[in-house]
C-alpha cells in the first residue's frame, strides 16, 4: 500500500496529540489528487493519511508476483475488499496514537466521490467492531468520530450505500448520530444529484 503521511506540526519537539484525519481519493483516481488539500490541514495542526487504494496510483504491485492490478477490472467483492486498505491506514495511525504523536480516539474521514460508499461501510464496521476489546482490555473501534462526504455517489461497481445510509449511526435513530458533512458542486450534474438526494434523506431525520 502506498501512502503519504503528514505528521502534525510539533511544539518543543512534543506532539500535541493532533486529531488524524484518513483522505480517501475518488476511485479510479489517486492520492496525488488530495495532497494539497492534506498539506493544508497539516498546517492547520492535523495529522493526515493519505494512501493509494489498492488498484490505483502507487498500489498496483501484488507481493511475490510480477501482476498488476487495476480498480478499473475489479469485481464486486474486489472493489469491497479496498476496505483493508483503509484499517491498515488506521493501524498506522493506532501506532502514531500509541507513540504520542495523535489521539486516534478523534479520527475523522474525508471520502470523495463514489469511495464514499467504501467509507460509510468502513465507519460501520469500525464503530461495531467485536468483540468491543481486545485481550489486553484495550477498546477496539469507536474510534472514528466524524465524516466528510465531498461529490459522493450512491454506488459503486453494484456496491450501493442506500442500506448504510439507512443504519442509526447515520440516522441518530439510536440516539447516537456520526457527526456528518456532505459537500458538492452543483455543476457536476451526476455527483451533485446524489449528494443533494442523500444530504435531503439524512436531513428528514436529522434535522438540528
Amino acid at each position: 500500500l502506498s501512502v503519504t503521511y503528514f505528521a502534525p506540526p510539533t511544539e518543543e519537539g512534543k506532539s500535541a496529540e493532533a486529531i488524524p484525519i484518513i483522505l480517501l481519493h475518488e476511485w479510479e483516481g489517486n492520492r496525488k489528487q488530495l495532497l494539497n488539500y492534506a498539506a493544508y490541514l497539516q498546517k492547520q495542526g492535523y495529522a493526515v493519511i493519505v494512501p493509494d487504494l489498492r488498484g490505483h496510483g502507487g498500489s498496483t504491485g501484488l507481493a511475490g508476483s510480477t501482476v498488476s492490478i487495476d480498480a478499473k477490472k475489479f469485481r464486486k467483492q474486489q472493489v469491497a475488499s479496498v476496505q483493508k486498505d483503509i484499517e491498515r491506514c488506521k493501524k498506522f495511525l493506532v501506532q502514531r496514537n500509541n507513540a504520542g504523536e495523535v489521539n486516534i480516539d478523534l479520527l475523522s474521514m474525508v471520502a470523495v466521490g463514489q469511495t464514499s460508499v467504501l467509507a460509510m461501510q468502513w465507519v460501520l464496521n469500525d464503530w461495531f467492531a467485536y468483540p468491543p476489546v481486545n485481550a489486553d482490555g484495550i477498546k477496539q473501534g469507536r474510534d472514528i468520530k466524524a465524516l466528510v462526504l465531498i461529490s459522493p455517489q450512491k454506488k459503486l461497481n453494484g456496491i450501493s450505500l442506500m442500506g448504510n445510509m439507512k443504519h442509526s449511526l447515520y440516522t441518530g435513530a439510536g440516539g447516537v448520530a456520526m457527526p456528518m458533512m456532505i459537500v458538492w458542486a452543483e455543476e457536476d450534474d451526476l455527483a451533485a444529484k446524489d449528494a443533494k438526494s442523500m444530504f435531503e434523506s439524512l436531513e428528514k431525520v436529522r434535522p438540528d
